[in-house]
């Protein structure tokens, strides 16, 4: 579980810094977030199933900073990254609440 909360943390300063930085915007513009979308779900669903408790060590910290991103990349210059960790926060939610409903169904 510590593994899957240092990613969600790693996770959380690449999403609250990255409107903010002209070269990663240039690498990694809202449009090429929005592709990964799809697959970090089916990820994140796959994962939970496998490895639960990282999952819902990791989606947790990282499903709070979407939300911090998604309101601090308001007052950015790139305020369409807003709407894509609007839309990851959803998706982490989803990965969380698989993690935890396999973590209880393993348990009775």
């Amino acid at each position: 579980m510590l593994f899957g909360a240092i990613g969600g943390i790693a996770t959380a300063i690449f999403m609250v810094f990255l409107p903010y930085d002209e070269g990663m915007v240039a690498v990694f513009p809202p449009q090429s977030a929005a592709l990964a979308s799809p697959g970090l779900l089916i990820s994140l669903l796959l994962s939970g199933s496998a490895m639960p408790r990282l999952t819902f060590a990791t989606c947790l910290p990282a499903m709070i900073s979407a939300v911090v991103g998604a309101v601090g990349a308001l007052f950015s210059g790139h305020a369409g990254y807003s709407l894509v960790w609007v839309l990851w926060a959803v998706i982490f939610f989803f990965g969380q609440q698989r993690a935890f409903l396999k973590v209880h169904q393993a348990s009775a």
